[in-house]
C-alpha cells in the first residue's frame, strides 16, 4: 500500500507505506498523521480536500497494490491550552 500526501500544487507533503501512520477522518475533512514509533502521538493534522483510491497492478511482475493520495491544504491549528 502507498499513501501519498499531496500538497495543493501537487508537490508531495510525505509518503508512507504503512496504513497505521495516517488516518483519514472523511466526514470531519482531517489527515492526521502519527509518530511511527509511538502510534498513540499525532504529529501532524491537516484539512482534506480530496482523495483518490487507485488499484495498480503491474503485469510484469504479476503483482498490485493500492495507492492514496491525500490532497491536503494547511496544517489544522491545535487550540492553546491555559
Amino acid at each position: 500500500m502507498k499513501i501519498k500526501v499531496v500538497d495543493q500544487n501537487q508537490n508531495t507533503v510525505r509518503s508512507f507505506n504503512h496504513p497505521k501512520e495516517v488516518i483519514v477522518r472523511s466526514k470531519a475533512k482531517i489527515v492526521e498523521i502519527f509518530d511511527s514509533s509511538d502510534p498513540t502521538q499525532v504529529m501532524e493534522t491537516f484539512h482534506l480536500l480530496e482523495k483518490k483510491v487507485e488499484w495498480l497492478e503491474d503485469p510484469d511482475t504479476d503483482c498490485a497494490e493500492v495507492s492514496v493520495e491525500l490532497k491536503i491544504q494547511q496544517k489544522v491549528q491545535k487550540p492553546e491550552t491555559v
